[in-house]
């Protein structure tokens, strides 16, 4: 887990696998909307009609078709590399082929701000674009760090790990609001269940939500 409170401005990071990148499973299709927004304002023209359904299939509905759409947009594997050092993610890795990644939560701190905060990565209405994606995920989606405040903006990412039948379970985005708010990216592995590792990444969101006195929260 990782967090940053805008309100306090420090940064929390805790990892009890202080050497392991975590896959990212469907959270990395924010990084892939957010370098394809980069790359069509350094060409200064705008998402196609068929990316901007593309980017709502993917962000909203966590749709692996509209993903794998954003993927080959951004150049595949090289858009995601550039992307990580481009903001210098340098815990993070993209492969040759496939849109699953590695990262680790303090990486993915780094462009939540790009997003939530004062970077300038993106334009301001990319940002705003971004942000209003993951404010309004689809009821099925709604679970995660949306434990730590009634405010909340998130993209979650799971995956079965097919070796030994344990799930890899993963929520990113931000919670709370304006001032009073914090990114946050909270990873978690070898859970025995979809739904054990859903408890406990949002037990660690409502547990920072109550420490960071942010905005009553859905629970």
């Amino acid at each position: 887990i990782a967090v940053y409170s805008k309100q306090y401005g420090f940064t929390l990071a805790m990892n009890n696998h202080k050497t392991k990148a975590h896959t990212t499973a469907s959270i990395v299709k924010v990084a892939m909307l957010t370098q394809l927004l980069h790359q069509h304002a350094q060409n200064h023209d705008t998402l196609s009609g068929t990316e901007r359904a593309a980017a709502v299939g993917a962000i909203e509905h966590s749709n692996n078709v509209d993903a794998t759409t954003l993927y080959h947009a951004i150049g595949q594997g090289q858009g995601l590399t550039t992307l990580f050092s481009n903001l210098n993610l340098s815990q993070s890795r993209a492969y040759a082929s496939g849109w699953v990644s590695t990262t680790t939560a303090s990486d993915q701190l780094k462009w939540l701000n790009e997003i939530f905060g004062n970077g300038t990565y993106l334009t301001a209405k990319s940002k705003a674009y971004i942000k209003d994606l993951m404010q309004h995920v689809a009821s099925d989606q709604n679970w995660g760090i949306s434990a730590g405040s009634r405010d909340f903006a998130l993209k979650n990412g799971w995956r079965l790990n097919g070796n030994n039948n344990t799930w890899i379970v993963n929520s990113i985005g931000q919670i709370g609001s304006g001032n009073n708010s914090a990114t946050i990216a909270i990873f978690s592995d070898q859970n025995s269940s979809l739904k054990h590792g859903i408890a406990t990444v949002e037990k660690l969101a409502k547990f920072t939500g109550v420490a960071l006195n942010l905005p009553t929260s859905k629970n």
